[in-house]
């Protein structure tokens, strides 16, 4: 929790055009990078960057006018409490949400909810059509979508797949004259019909392989 500073060190509100209505005074929260950076934002004074965390624990107060009364009782503030109200560098609307710091929205560097015009910004950059196509040419291409791409490569592959059926079928009508062959020995009644088939295939195989295989 944020305690308020003791009336002797309070000073007067950093925030711009601050009419300090009310009595207390709160010290940043230095124990917390991601709300203090929120606060020195939504105070917009970039020379508040430049302070050390004592400098600002010591000299910087944000009064009581800026937070809303579920942020705050008479001397402490919420530990994730966010000033809402009259902040210039804030446009958003002062309710409960806005007024605390939540961690699965903002993130771990204090990202979309905490810096609504950046995030608007890269929504139209990434809405282009030039950033659109340049982010999917950048995405690699997988299985059969890259294999038929262009219309030579799909020829290509249509006939490597013809290739390969031609070269099973020589391979088993080879296997089949083979043990007609075997069998006929036993018999001593080799065909001459087996013969000629035997070498049809043995000739088509043998030069498949050669003009085909890689």
């Amino acid at each position: 929790m944020h305690v308020a500073g003791s009336s002797q060190y309070i000073k007067k509100c950093i925030v711009a055009n601050s009419k300090g209505e009310t009595s207390s005074r709160y010290r940043f929260p230095v124990k917390n990078e991601q709300i203090k950076k929120i606060w020195i934002d939504r105070i917009n004074n970039d020379e508040l960057f430049h302070y050390s965390d004592q400098q600002l624990y010591n000299t910087v107060f944000v009064c009581g006018a800026h937070f809303l009364p579920v942020c705050k009782t008479t001397r402490k503030l919420a530990a994730k409490a966010l000033p809402t109200i009259n902040m210039p560098g804030f446009h958003g609307e002062a309710n409960i949400e806005n007024s605390f710091f939540n961690e699965k929205k903002c993130g771990a560097d204090v990202l979309s909810v905490c810096q609504p015009a950046h995030t608007a910004h890269e929504s139209k950059e990434e809405s282009r059509p030039e950033t659109l196509r340049a982010t999917q040419s950048a995405v690699p291409e997988y299985g059969l979508s890259k294999i038929f791409k262009t219309k030579e490569v799909k020829h290509w592959t249509l006939l490597y797949f013809f290739i390969y059926v031609f070269k099973l079928r020589a391979l088993f009508s080879f296997a089949g004259v083979y043990f007609i062959n075997s069998m006929s020995r036993y018999s001593g009644q080799m065909s001459r019909n087996a013969i000629v088939r035997f070498k049809s295939q043995v000739t088509f195989l043998f030069f498949s392989m050669i003009l085909y295989c890689d």
